[in-house]
């Protein structure tokens, strides 16, 4: 179970992604990373390296004035998925009840621990596709260099149940598992 802001969540080395589009961006990311010898620059991301992503690819920017996350970049299968295009859009505008802070809490830990971060679940997040089973993997960017500020996700439709209940004073989710191991 996921409390609040996702700092109690139990790390586990036997929790694995299984989607091999997930692999390859996670053995991208690391590529990139081992050749630059720290966190990849939004820069070092080429579209033509990873051409069957694409539509399963999202980039969202922190912002540290609001500290708040927006959507820079969104892929076509994700919009469709959806339905709309967040692209622009705050994720707090974007998203409401208990959803936007967890979501928000996931990419702060993406740039705090500068590695790779999983979850599977359910789409809570689309209205209507609940449903929908989910299976993803977000890295930490640094848009010119200089702190990490970006995350690149790769959002595909697989996964474990997860719904989202009110609990006291704090939202929760049952069912999600984040993943802070390399995938592998």
């Amino acid at each position: 179970m996921i409390e609040g802001d996702l700092a109690q969540v139990a790390e586990s080395a036997e929790e694995r992604l299984s989607q091999p589009m997930l692999h390859e961006l996670h053995a991208y990311w690391s590529h990139k990373a081992e050749a630059r010898g720290s966190i990849p620059h939004r820069a070092d991301i080429d579209p033509i390296d990873i051409p069957r992503l694409l539509p399963h690819i999202y980039i969202v920017q922190h912002d540290p004035a609001c500290d708040a996350f927006y959507m820079r970049l969104v892929g076509t299968r994700l919009v469709e998925l959806r339905g709309d295009d967040p692209t622009g859009k705050y994720v707090s505008e974007d998203l409401h009840g208990p959803v936007a802070p967890l979501v928000n809490a996931f990419f702060q830990r993406v740039l705090a621990s500068g590695a790779p971060l999983g979850l599977t679940g359910r789409a809570v997040w689309v209205p209507g596709k609940e449903w929908a089973p989910v299976e993803a993997l977000a890295v930490p960017l640094s848009a010119d260099g200089g702190a990490t500020d970006q995350v690149l996700g790769c959002y595909l439709r697989d996964g474990a149940p997860a719904t989202f209940r009110e609990g006291g004073s704090s939202a929760s989710v049952e069912g999600i598992r984040i993943l802070t191991r390399p995938v592998g």
